[in-house]
């Protein structure tokens, strides 16, 4: 069965203070649970600061890497950041496309290559400045990791503000009703998503939707 697989690690958790890693990995793991219920996936949080999630429906993948990357950049510490960054959190994002050979209850001790894509990857990402990346068994590995190298690039710059915006859209909301939410004006929403280059972040979802439009 051909699945895809998502590896995140969230960085430099060690730096955070207490009272903000609280409010952090308790806003967290909520989020993952609204995940979960949307997508009907599994996502499993292992080591305190790492999280595994298990996609049947490869068009997914990205989607959903995408919607956790930008709401935990859009969490501003109670504090100054922890670096002169434009995000106050960041974290590493690792999907692995691929066979799932060996099932368990739990994804950690579930096999296949997609689990093994995803998690050798991830290792090799501590290495690099890439904090999403894709990886694949299949005849698309080579456009997945230029795309995936692409949109980390794009997204790299946004601040907490942009991923606000950004993570909302990706949810499906329009521009009116994010605006409400957020007790901003419309107009603001419009230009964060400009800022943000939402357009062309759409123009790949939909891209890589339809790689795996057939599966």
């Amino acid at each position: 069965m051909k699945i895809a697989v998502i590896t995140g690690d969230i960085v430099n958790s060690t730096e955070i203070d207490l009272v903000n890693k609280k409010i952090f990995f308790a806003a967290l793991s909520s989020y993952l649970k609204e995940i979960e219920e949307y997508y009907q996936v599994k996502i499993e949080i292992f080591r305190g600061d790492s999280f595994q999630c298990v996609i049947p429906n490869i068009q997914d993948a990205l989607q959903i890497s995408l919607e956790i990357l930008t709401f935990i950049r859009s969490i501003s510490p109670s504090k100054e950041p922890l670096s002169a960054s434009v995000m106050g959190y960041n974290v590493r994002i690792s999907v692995g496309i691929g066979e799932m050979d060996f099932v368990q209850d739990s994804a950690l001790t579930s096999d296949g290559t997609a689990f093994r894509l995803s998690g050798r990857q991830l290792d090799e990402m501590k290495g690099k400045k890439q904090y999403l990346m894709i990886a694949s068994d299949d005849n698309y590995h080579r456009e997945l990791q230029m795309e995936s190298a692409l949109l980390d690039v794009i997204l790299s710059n946004n601040t907490i503000q942009q991923n606000e915006v950004m993570n909302r859209k990706l949810r499906g909301s329009i521009e009116k009703d994010i605006a409400e939410a957020l007790k901003i004006k419309q107009p603001a929403v419009n230009q964060r998503l400009k800022a943000g280059n939402w357009h062309i972040i759409d123009l790949m979802l939909k891209y890589y939707k339809s790689l795996y439009s057939n599966r």
